[in-house]
């Protein structure tokens, strides 16, 4: 019974934190994008604030505005000219990746960042590489 009210609370939790996150940007005008795999090609200028919503997203374009990341996996080796939040499982800004605003982390568990960020990275993070 206990593990049942356990699973139950961290469910809850788990709902409450997704729902807080996409409220959050909705309300602050982030355009909402939705899908299963989602990339920015190299040659594509996507302007923000945008928040998206996917299994797997890889930036290789630029993204002109803040951007807010709620997925499994993110790979960034374009440009994103503004802030990013994010509540990823990992997050992985390559070489030729660039962020040029703050960086806050609702909660990632793995952060790998060998590009350049620009502003500040904030918040929880498991695993800083």
């Amino acid at each position: 019974m206990v593990v049942i009210l356990l699973l139950a609370g961290l469910g809850y939790w788990l709902y409450r934190t997704i729902d807080d996150f996409h409220s959050q940007f909705t309300e602050q005008g982030y355009k909402l994008v939705l899908g299963e795999s989602m990339v920015i090609s190299a040659d594509d200028v996507v302007h923000g604030p945008v928040l998206y919503f996917c299994t797997e997203i890889t930036i290789d374009g630029t993204i002109e505005g803040d951007v807010a990341a709620l997925c499994e996996h993110l790979t960034i080796t374009g440009t994103i000219d503004g802030n990013l939040d994010l509540l990823c499982e990992s997050v992985t800004i390559s070489e030729t990746g660039v962020v040029t605003g703050d960086i806050t982390c609702k909660a990632v568990k793995v952060l790998t960042v060998d590009g350049t960020v620009e502003g500040e990275i904030t918040g929880t993070i498991q695993v800083r590489e």
